[in-house]
């Protein structure tokens, strides 16, 4: 676990529409479950997401939620032209 740490999300966008509400929950809640436990998991991470797919055009598809992405956000890094 990355407790007091940082996790690193490669390809954010790949993330299944369904299992972002469950990552929201954890960022938002600070907390998550396992199957086999009985209690709560209590959690404070950093969390840093990368991703090549356009995140403005999944939104428009409903393929990514507007409330996983952070208020203030870095624009698209392009490659500079030789």
């Amino acid at each position: 676990m990355a407790n007091h740490g940082s996790v690193f999300l490669d390809e954010i966008g790949d993330l299944p529409i369904e299992m972002q509400p469950k990552l929201l929950r954890v960022l938002e809640e600070k907390e998550f479950d396992k199957s086999w436990r009985t209690s709560l998991i209590k959690t404070d991470f950093r969390l840093l997401a990368a991703t090549n797919h356009d995140l403005e055009d999944m939104l428009e598809e409903n393929r990514f939620r507007k409330d996983l992405l952070p208020p203030q956000r870095h624009h698209p890094a392009h490659p500079s032209a030789p």
